[in-house]
């Protein structure tokens, strides 16, 4: 027995209502990780410059992990660099919302750790990073398989660092 053409209208309408909020929804929730670029195994090395005039080389290695959860994008950075006297480890677990960059971030070798905030501009992420007794400003730069770091803390023992990175992995 035919179904009444109104119960037919209305499932295929309720079919079509599905479909379009499983498109919908799909959509919204792919929205790519802004930090997706700056993910990977990283390498490399730079200078570093320190409040007693001199300057070293140092080498560098990283791991940054973009992740997603609950449409939370999210970026764990671990960088560690080393030169003849000087070594660093710098630890920070950034968020991101509408083009905010916000986190926390420590330096295992020192002991000293606090918030970051900042912002996300395509392949650029600009942050502070601020403790009781430490100020630096963070400048990370995606170009693909290479990136740039640079770490600036005027009045630091570590005042400056330039650090040119090359992915290792994906």
């Amino acid at each position: 027995m035919p179904l009444p053409s109104f119960i037919r209208h209305a499932r295929t309408l309720s079919v079509a209502a599905t479909a379009f909020l499983l498109i919908a929804s799909s959509a919204y929730s792919q929205k790519p990780n802004p930090f997706s670029k700056f993910g990977g195994s990283w390498a490399g090395g730079g200078l570093i410059y320190l409040s007693n005039g001199n300057k070293e080389k140092i080498r560098c290695r990283g791991g940054f992990t973009p992740s997603e959860m609950l449409n939370i994008s999210s970026l764990k950075l671990e960088l560690r660099c080393a030169g003849d006297s000087y070594t660093f480890e710098l630890l920070s677990d950034l968020n991101y919302d509408n083009g905010a960059v916000s986190g926390t971030w420590s330096e295992n070798s020192r002991g000293v750790n606090g918030r970051v905030s900042g912002t996300i501009n395509g392949d650029q992420i600009k942050a502070v990073a601020e403790s009781q007794t430490f100020t630096a400003t963070l400048e990370v730069i995606s170009l693909g398989d290479k990136q740039q770091v640079r770490i600036t803390s005027p009045g630091s023992e570590m005042t400056d660092v330039l650090i040119g990175l090359n992915r290792s992995s994906k």
